[in-house]
């Protein structure tokens, strides 16, 4: 008897112990899968900055000597997230006048994207005159916005190219 209460006894603690440690590691991971998400979305917000300020200085005479690389890098990082605020970063970036080696990086990035993005696009058309970011940052830096930002047409044009994506990755263009 004196062995199945000690069996009886100990039971109690070592479930409770148990729960404990239940408990902890699922507190542990939330925070863990918490700071991998927080992580990601810090480093799409990097790569938005990043990308914007280097387009900026992509329009500039002469351009930055990294800017084109700097510009790439951004935009291949958002193309390569698992996280949704990497599309509408990718947005906001689409309001900008992107032609040449910006468009073609840009066009690429989107191709990598899912449905979701054209849905964005679709929505940020709508609101174009309301809210536009490239405007508003445009009139904050003091800079030419007509120079800087994409019309409504050159961005309803982006729009419609959206609704394909994926797009085809025409002659290897898109490696990434």
């Amino acid at each position: 008897m004196g062995w199945r209460r000690e069996q009886h006894t100990q039971g109690w603690p070592m479930t409770t112990r148990h729960m404990l440690q239940l408990t902890t590691m699922a507190v542990a991971s939330l925070f863990t899968f918490g700071a991998r998400a927080n992580a990601v979305e810090n480093g799409d917000h990097q790569a938005f900055f990043q990308g914007r300020d280097a387009f900026v200085e992509l329009q500039a005479e002469p351009p930055a000597s990294d800017a084109s690389v700097r510009w790439a890098a951004s935009v291949r990082a958002l193309a390569q997230s698992e996280s949704p605020a990497a599309d509408a970063y990718l947005v906001e970036l689409g309001l900008f006048k992107l032609d040449g080696e910006a468009g073609s990086e840009y066009s690429c990035a989107m191709s990598k994207r899912t449905k979701r993005i054209s849905a964005l696009m679709r929505r940020q058309l709508t609101i174009f005159a309301n809210d536009n970011a490239c405007r508003r940052f445009a009139v904050a830096r003091k800079l030419d916005a007509q120079k800087l930002c994409a019309t409504k047409k050159e961005f309803a044009r982006r729009v419609e190219q959206s609704r394909n994506v994926p797009l085809p990755d025409r002659e290897g263009a898109c490696s990434y």
